[in-house]
C-alpha cells in the first residue's frame, strides 16, 4: 500500500481517506487471526445478537490505546460483516463504518459517518498511526513485503506451521482437558472434535503423542470405564498422527522417529498384555486413520503380536472361522463399500497376505454383498492383494457368482489401476463377457451442487457434492492432493448436517460452488497423479462416482504447459501485452495481504530449511535469492499446475470474488510455464518470503 502524499492544508476528503484507510486497517487486524474471527462469529448467535438489541452500544470486540493519548474501538453492527470503528482523541472524534467481506478475506470502501473536531490535526494523527499499524509496506522497504520478519513468523507459525515446541510439564493435563472436552461432546452426540486453540497446541507438541497413548491405556484400564472418553482419545491418536505424517511428508528425520516409536509403543503394549485384546487391536489401525503407511516389516510385527494376546486358535480352524467373519460382517453392514471400508480398517496395518487371503473369501462367499466387495480391493495399496483380487474375479466370472454391477465397477476402475495391473483385469472382464455377465447400466446420478475449495499452499482441495433438495440427501468429498487420497460418502445424511459440512468448509477456506466440468477435470487429473506417484484413489472414489453419476472417470492428466497456452491464447491482445501482463502480476500480488489461505503459499520441507539455515538472518537477500533460484526454481512445475488448476476453478464458478481472478492466475500460470524468472514474479517473491519466515521460526 503506497503512502499518500503529505500536504500542509489537508482537505477533509483527504482526511475521510485516511480514515478510512486506518479503520480497514484496524478491522483486518483484527480479523487475521483465528482468535478474532472467532470473537466476531460469537458475536452472530441468536442470543448474542438479542442481548445486542437491548443495547445502544454493543460490545466492543477490540479496544487499544494509540500514540499521542488516542484510543480506538472496534464495534460489531446488527449487519453480519458490517463494523464500525470509533476514534476517540483529544482533538478530533470519528467514526467509520466498514463492510469487510468475509468471502473476498478483504475491506470493501469504508465510510465516514461521524467527525468532530480539527482536520489537520487528525490528518496528521491518522496518518501516524497508519504509518505504525502499517509500517514498511511497500517493496522496497525490505525483503517482507510490508510485515517485520518476526511478525510474519509468528502470524505463520500460529496458524500454518506451529513449531515443533518441547513438551511442557504439564502436557499430561492437557492432553487429558483436551480428551474429557471432547468426551464431553461425545456424550451429547455432537459431531465435534478439539477446538482450534488445542489442536495448534497438539500440531505444536508432536512429542505428545506417547503421552496420548498413556491416557489410552488409563482409559482402557480403568476400574469403571468410559466409552466417550475412550473414544476421544482415539480421535486424538489419529488427530495427532496426521500432523505427524504432515511433517514426514516434508522429510523431517525426527517425524520418522516419532513414528517408529509409536510402532514399539505398540509391539510393547502387546507384550505386556495391559490391554484387552479389542482394545489393542485398535492401535495398529491409527495409521490407517492417519493414512500413514506401514512398512512391511511392522506389519508383520503387529500381526505375530496381534496372535500373541488373541485367545489360541487351531490353524486348521482359522479359514472357517475367517468364512463366519466375513460371512457376519457382510450380513451386518449390506453394502459392499462399507464391508470393504471395514476390511481396510481391521486389517490396515496386517501383512497384505491377509488381504489376499480375505479377497479370495469375498469372491468365493455365497453372500451377494461380499463378492461385490471384491472390485474395490483393486484399488488396493498393495500390488499382492490387487493380483489375488484380480484373480479371484476371474475365477468367478460367470453370472452365478458376478452380477452385473460388479462387471461395471470392474471396468470403471481398469484406468485406475497401475498399468501393470490392467492385464489381469482385463483378463477378467474378457471372460465376464465371453460367459455371458451382463454389465449394469450406471445409475443416473443424483442432483447435487459441487462446492470446491480453492488450493492451499501444499496442494490440497476439497471437492463437496451435497443433494440439492429433500430433508435427506447425499453428501459426498473428495480430498485431492497430489492424487485422490481421501472420500466421504453418506448417501442418506439430514439437511441441517449437510449445511452444516458446506458451511464449515466455506469458513475453513475460500471456496465457490462450480460447474461438473471442473470437478471431472479434477479429478481424473488427480486420478492420473495417483498413478504417476504410484499410488491408488480410495475404493470409496467409486463409491462416490456411482452416486453422483460420474461414469466416466478415467487417468487423464492436464498438461500445464499445453493447456496454459491454450487458455492464454483465448485473452484478448491487449491482454496479452507486457503491460496488461505486469498490472495484472502487481494485481495478484495483493491478494496475499490480509488473506488466511493466500497466506499458505510457501514451501515448508526439511530441503527448504537446510537451504535457509546455511544463511545469515541479517543477510535477507541472499536468503530470498537462494529460495526463489533453488528451493523455488525446482518446484516451478508444481506451482504452474497449481495455478492451472485454479484458474480452471475460478472460471468454474460464478460467484465473486473468485470468478474475477481466473485471467489473473492464468497470467500467473502463463509466467510460470513460459519460464520467467521467479523474481520477476512478485507473488512468487511473496511465497519466498514466506517460505524464509517460516524456515527461521522453527524451532527444531
Amino acid at each position: 500500500m503506497a503512502r499518500r502524499p503529505r500536504t500542509s492544508k489537508p482537505s477533509r476528503e483527504k482526511l475521510d481517506d485516511a480514515l478510512a484507510e486506518l479503520a480497514t486497517s484496524v478491522v483486518g487486524e483484527f480479523l487475521l487471526e483465528p482468535e478474532g474471527r472467532a470473537a466476531y462469529r460469537a458475536t452472530r448467535t441468536k442470543a448474542a445478537l438479542r442481548k445486542a438489541a437491548k443495547t445502544l452500544t454493543p460490545d466492543p470486540l477490540d479496544t487499544f490505546d494509540v500514540t499521542g493519548g488516542g484510543q480506538i474501538a472496534l464495534l460489531p453492527t446488527p449487519l453480519d460483516d458490517h463494523f464500525m470503528v470509533l476514534i476517540q482523541h483529544a482533538a478530533f472524534r470519528a467514526a467509520v463504518a466498514v463492510h469487510y467481506d468475509m468471502d473476498d478475506d478483504g475491506p470493501a470502501p469504508a465510510a465516514v459517518v461521524m467527525f468532530d473536531g480539527d482536520v489537520a490535526q487528525a490528518f496528521k494523527q491518522v496518518r501516524t498511526w497508519i504509518d505504525e499499524l502499517d509500517d514498511d509496506l511497500d517493496d522496497d522497504d525490505g525483503p517482507f513485503g510490508g510485515l517485520a520478519p518476526d511478525d510474519l513468523v509468528s502470524m505463520l507459525m500460529d496458524r500454518l506451521a506451529p513449531s515443533r515446541e518441547a513438551l511442557p510439564a504439564n502436557a499430561a493435563e492437557r492432553v487429558r482437558a483436551i480428551a474429557n472436552r471432547t468426551a464431553a461432546k461425545l456424550r451429547k452426540n455432537q459431531r465435534v472434535g478439539p477446538n482450534d486453540a488445542d489442536m495448534a497446541w497438539m500440531d505444536q507438541h508432536p512429542d505428545c503423542l506417547d503421552t496420548i497413548v498413556d491416557l489410552y491405556v488409563a482409559a482402557c484400564t480403568a476400574k469403571r470405564r468410559d466409552d466417550a472418553l475412550i473414544a476421544s482419545v482415539q480421535a486424538m491418536l489419529g488427530t495427532q498422527l496426521e500432523f505427524i505424517r504432515y511433517q514426514v511428508e516434508r522429510g523431517w528425520d525426527w517425524a520418522n522417529d516419532l513414528v517408529k516409536d509409536y510402532e514399539q509403543r505398540i509391539l510393547a503394549l502387546a507384550d505386556s498384555k495391559v490391554l484387552q485384546v479389542e482394545d489393542w487391536s485398535f492401535l495398529p489401525t491409527t495409521f490407517s486413520h492417519a493414512r500413514l503407511p506401514v512398512s512391511p516389516e511392522a506389519a508383520e510385527a503387529f500381526a505375530m503380536a496381534g496372535a500373541s494376546i488373541s485367545p489360541a486358535v487351531a490353524p486348521e480352524a482359522l479359514p472357517g472361522m475367517m468364512r463366519d467373519l466375513i460371512g457376519n460382517m457382510a450380513a451386518e453392514i449390506g453394502d459392499p463399500f462399507e464391508l470393504i471400508e471395514a476390511v481396510m480398517e481391521v486389517t490396515a496395518a496386517a501383512p497384505p497376505a491377509m488381504r489376499a487371503y480375505i479377497a479370495h473369501e469375498l469372491a468365493l462367499s455365497s453372500n451377494p454383498v461380499a463378492r461385490e466387495a471384491v472390485p474395490p480391493m483393486l484399488l488396493d495399496p498393495a500390488p499382492e492383494v490387487r493380483q489375488a483380487a484380480a484373480a479371484a474375479l476371474e475365477q468367478t466370472a460367470v453370472p452365478d457368482t458376478m452380477a452385473p454391477v460388479s462387471l461395471r465397477r470392474i471396468i470403471a476402475v481398469r484406468n485406475w489401476v497401475p498399468v501393470g495391473d490392467r492385464p489381469a483385469v482385463d483378463r477378467a472382464i474378457r471372460k465376464a463377457r465371453e460367459k455371458g455377465v451382463e454389465i449394469a447400466p450406471w445409475p443416473p446420478g443424483a442432483d447435487v451442487s459441487i462446492v470446491a475449495s480453492m488450493i492451499d499452499g501444499v496442494g490440497a482441495q476439497s471437492l463437496m457434492f451435497a443433494s440439492r433438495t429433500g430433508r435427506t440427501g447425499l453428501f459426498a468429498m473428495i480430498l485431492l492432493k497430489n492424487g485422490v487420497t481421501d472420500t466421504t460418502c453418506m448417501p442418506d445424511e439430514p439437511r441441517r448436517d449437510i449445511k452444516q459440512s458446506l458451511d464449515m468448509l466455506r469458513q475453513t477456506a475460500p471456496s465457490a460452488e462450480v460447474d461438473r466440468g471442473f470437478a471431472d477435470a479434477a479429478v481424473q487429473h488427480a486420478i492420473a497423479a495417483n498413478l504417476a506417484a504410484g499410488t491408488l484413489p480410495p475404493a470409496g472414489l467409486l463409491n462416490v462416482a456411482e452416486r453422483i453419476g460420474a461414469s466416466d472417470w478415467k487417468d487423464r492428466a492436464l498438461d500445464p504447459s499445453e493447456d496454459t497456452a491454450r487458455l492464454f491464447a483465448e485473452l484478448t491482445p491487449e491482454e496479452r501485452t507486457e503491460p496488461a501482463i505486469a498490472t495484472s502480476l502487481r494485481r495478484s500480488e495483493t491478494w496475499t495481504r490480509g488473506n488466511d489461505m493466500f497466506a499458505t503459499w510457501f514451501e515448508d520441507s526439511k530441503a527448504i530449511h537446510d537451504l535457509v539455515a546455511g544463511v545469515p538472518r541479517r543477510d535477507s537477500a541472499k536468503a530470498l535469492r537462494l529460495v526463489l533460484d533453488e528451493g523455488l526454481e525446482k518446484l516451478r512445475g508444481a506451482w504452474a499446475e497449481r495455478l492451472l488448476l485454479l484458474t480452471l476453478w475460478a472460471r468454474a464458478t460464478s460467484e465473486k470474488p473468485h470468478q474475477g481472478r481466473w485471467k489473473d492466475f492464468l497470467i500467473l500460470a502463463h509466467c510460470l510455464s513460459s519460464g520467467r524468472k521467479l523474481a520477476d514474479i512478485p507473488l512468487m517473491r511473496t511465497a519466498a518470503q514466506r517460505t524464509i519466515a517460516v524456515a527461521r521460526g522453527e524451532g527444531w
